[in-house]
């Protein structure tokens, strides 16, 4: 068996039927208008297991098989965990202009080992990337307390641009609620158009990256 199994079976056995208010203070705007908890923890879980094996992983198949300490509901053929998003979109927001340029390390495979960055395939350009300045998030949850305080507690930074400062967790609490809203307060699979809810088509579970398995899906406004 292997460690990510392992702790799989670890998480299947928890008594997930706590709900939680997870509050992120942060040090620095965030990038990017939306946020999943689930994705969140995904990824906090497969670095718990794996180390920094967990870059190497194929997205379409291992990152899929994933057990996370929350509670999960089937819907419209999807596993949806009880884990809420947190949506920027209406925040105060700016757009930052970041360079990208060749990674010079890629050089070692260039016949060539001088590139010109001021123009042709390999200009440097300004990215705009929409950053939202807020300085705490919110997310609701329904699982193990204590296990998902172990895996936020690997986790530096969220949102995009995480390595050059962007989203950085300055602290972040974790307080038990009478009452399950994840689930309002998330994507879940819709089957036709009502009042009240957002609409977009995508994905419903993580990895939220991924190109494929995107569905119709609601959000409660």
């Amino acid at each position: 068996m292997t460690r990510l199994q392992k702790q799989n079976e670890k998480y299947r056995n928890l008594d997930k039927n706590t709900s939680m208010r997870v509050v992120f203070e942060l040090a620095s705007p965030i990038v990017g208008g939306e946020h999943f908890f689930d994705g969140l923890l995904t990824t906090a879980a497969l670095f718990q297991a794996l180390g920094r094996d967990a870059l190497y992983l194929d997205p379409n198949i291992e990152i899929l098989d994933v057990e996370l300490p929350i509670f999960s509901t089937v819907m419209g053929g999807h596993r949806i965990w009880h884990a809420s998003m947190v949506d920027l979109t209406k925040a105060r927001m700016r757009t930052d202009k970041i360079k990208k340029r060749f990674d010079e390390e890629y050089l070692n495979w260039c016949k060539n080992k001088k590139i010109n960055i001021g123009s042709g395939k390999f200009k440097a350009v300004n990215m705009p990337y929409p950053v939202y300045l807020v300085d705490k998030i919110e997310f609701y949850a329904k699982g193990d307390i204590a296990e998902v305080k172990q895996l936020l507690s690997r986790v530096k930074a969220i949102g995009g641009k995480r390595q050059i400062g962007y989203g950085r967790i300055k602290s972040f609490t974790v307080d038990p609620m009478d009452e399950d809203i994840s689930l309002s307060k998330r994507r879940t699979p819709a089957k036709d158009i009502s009042p009240g809810y957002r609409y977009g088509v995508g994905r419903v579970e993580p990895p939220y990256f991924l190109p494929t398995g995107h569905t119709m899906y609601k959000v409660a406004l």
